[in-house]
């Protein structure tokens, strides 16, 4: 919940292969812009997920990348808020790889 931190989420992946990422975000009055990493990469575009009430976001694509087998890790992290925004904090909903 503050500027800089961060979550990650880590993912096995049995074989080489291209994958999609999607992510769904709620909104809220004190939510961060969140940008999204692959293995410390950025992954899609910066998100401003503030709104001046808790509302469900529409699904962001992230972007579709080439992927090795074994172990990758997915960051979300906070770079800063909206100026409306009296925080950092993230609601991640969920995440799609397909």
């Amino acid at each position: 919940c503050n500027l800089k931190g961060w979550i990650d989420i880590a993912l096995e992946v049995p074989r080489a292969d291209t994958c999609e990422f999607v992510a769904k975000y709620t909104k809220s009055w004190d939510y961060a812009r969140i940008q999204a990493f692959l293995d410390a990469k950025p992954l899609g575009q910066e998100v401003d997920t503030y709104a001046p009430t808790v509302v469900p976001a529409e699904p962001v694509a992230l972007g579709t990348v080439d992927l090795a087998a074994g172990r990758h890790v997915l960051r979300f992290q906070a770079v800063g808020h909206h100026p409306e925004s009296k925080g950092y904090l993230m609601g991640i909903d969920h995440v799609i790889v397909k």
